[in-house]
């Protein structure tokens, strides 16, 4: 893998993850690499693994044997659970056509990425994915939408007015029900890292109080409501990681 200090376009990616990240250590990142590190090469060459850092009190070490196209920007500012605002960034640099959010903890099926690749996807389309933990089957993540960039920028996005506290996918979701989206539920899997991964992820505390009222009134009329003011924060681009044959 060839690291550059600037980011270039390069014609053979066809599909980005956008994946926000914020860590204590690196244990979680480098598990989702090493899953899709696994990957065939006729895959890894298509995807772009675009990583959001949201301010993590530790740098993002890739390890030396990852072989993927990863690009990495860093949030400056500490916001507390900027989710919303690094997705937002996410899937501004994004160069494919098609993106998923996706999550640090959530590994796609080499299945789920080989038919996103492939698909031609409507303008309005959105697929989902069901949810494995443990090898059991659970609910699906509420925004894992594999949809293209520009029906993102029509929902406006993310709204930052949730950013600084926990709980802001509804909102997205309300958007993509009054923009009258066509949302598939696929059979295509992802699964979750085991809790001991997950739980060496970050401390931040999980309260939804704050967002659950403000979205109480944005979810009335959630695209006139929305805030559409994005990127309320410094960043920069920091790193882009090429896949070498």
């Amino acid at each position: 893998m060839t690291k550059n200090n600037k980011a270039q376009t390069h014609m053979h990616k066809s599909l980005s993850f956008i994946i926000p990240v914020y860590m204590n250590n690196g244990e979680q990142l480098a598990h989702m690499l090493n899953h899709y590190n696994s990957f065939p090469f006729e895959l890894k060459e298509s995807i772009n693994i675009v990583l959001i850092d949201d301010c993590s009190p530790v740098s993002i070490e890739i390890p030396e044997d990852i072989n993927l196209n990863i690009q990495i920007y860093s949030i400056l500012d500490d916001i507390p659970w900027n989710i919303p605002g690094a997705r937002n960034l996410g899937v501004l640099v994004a160069e494919t056509e098609n993106i998923i959010l996706l999550d640090v903890d959530h590994h796609l099926s080499i299945d789920a990425t080989d038919a996103m690749l492939k698909a031609n996807l409507r303008e309005k389309e959105i697929w989902k994915f069901k949810r494995f933990k443990k090898g059991e089957n659970i609910k699906p993540h509420p925004v894992t939408y594999f949809m293209k960039k520009r029906l993102y920028l029509k929902l406006s996005g993310c709204d930052e007015d949730m950013s600084g506290n926990y709980g802001s996918d509804s909102h997205l979701r309300e958007c993509v029900a009054k923009l009258q989206c066509d949302v598939r539920q696929t059979d295509y899997r992802i699964d979750v890292a085991s809790n001991k991964v997950t739980a060496s992820q970050h401390t931040l505390i999980r309260d939804t109080t704050h967002n659950k009222a403000i979205m109480a009134v944005k979810n009335k009329d959630p695209l006139a409501l929305h805030s559409k003011k994005h990127l309320r924060f410094k960043w920069e681009f920091s790193a882009e990681y090429r896949v070498e044959k």
